[in-house]
């Protein structure tokens, strides 16, 4: 069991780049109860539209702590538009090696993936897709998986990849994924893994758990200022694909 959360942001009026830190702590600190074995985030930066990973083998309380990255920055000026979010309990492949752990992420495409679940089908799937893996993570063969189809479709479509993917997929599955060159694009989506989503007057947050969501949004009520926020389950079978506006 581990645990994955974010935001997409898309009224940039709504939320200062402070608020969104903390949220993004916030939720962190949340979910770490469902792994505390690596903990990482990622996000498209706005200037040059690569994406950006941040991960280490250790709690999210420790991590959050660790000078240098984005969630640890006293005075952030800026913030991503979309984050995703991810605490790991290690079921295949090793914390130590910092590639089990999540976001993983593709050079060559530019999909960065967390993921709460487990392929119970992983080894067949690399043999009959002949996917090539650079750590041990079952969570890994889901992204490649992803991958092949995206770049098998003309149309570079990431939703439809998702889709095809899934189909061949034994397990337990909730995700978010990013990509790079797609500023303030999400995807979501789960089969039989929890996810829920609240739409508020900023955009969007989501997490493993809803206890983890109001907690993040009014935890600390003087950096985050949220007048109203709704939360529902993702229905089982259900892909999202959510785009930040400009403002």
């Amino acid at each position: 069991m581990c645990g994955i959360a974010g935001y997409i942001l898309l009224d940039g009026k709504k939320m200062r780049p402070k608020g969104l830190q903390t949220i993004a702590c916030n939720l962190l600190r949340g979910i770490e109860s469902r792994g505390r074995e690596a903990t990482g985030y990622a996000y498209i930066n706005a200037q040059d539209e690569a994406a950006y990973v941040a991960k280490a083998p250790v709690t999210a309380k420790e991590f959050i702590g660790i000078d240098g990255h984005l969630l640890s920055q006293k005075d952030i000026k800026a913030m991503p538009r979309t984050m995703i979010l991810h605490t790991r309990y290690a079921t295949q492949g090793s914390a130590d090696n910092n590639h089990n752990n999540h976001p993983l992420f593709s050079k060559r495409s530019g999909l960065c993936l967390v993921h709460n679940g487990w392929l119970i089908n992983e080894e067949e799937l690399v043999k009959e897709h002949e996917l090539k893996k650079d750590a041990e993570v079952d969570s890994e063969t889901y992204l490649r998986l992803i991958e092949k189809d995206y770049y098998g479709d003309a149309n570079k479509d990431v939703s439809l990849s998702i889709v095809n993917a899934t189909k061949e997929v034994v397990g337990n599955i909730a995700c978010a994924m990013i990509r790079g060159g797609a500023v303030g694009r999400l995807w979501l989506w789960r089969d039989a893994g929890d996810l829920y989503l609240a739409e508020t007057d900023f955009g969007y947050v989501f997490a493993s758990e809803k206890r983890v969501i109001w907690e993040s949004l009014y935890h600390n009520t003087r950096l985050v200022d949220v007048s109203w926020a709704r939360i529902v389950g993702i229905p089982e079978g259900t892909l999202l694909e959510v785009t930040a506006g400009e403002g």
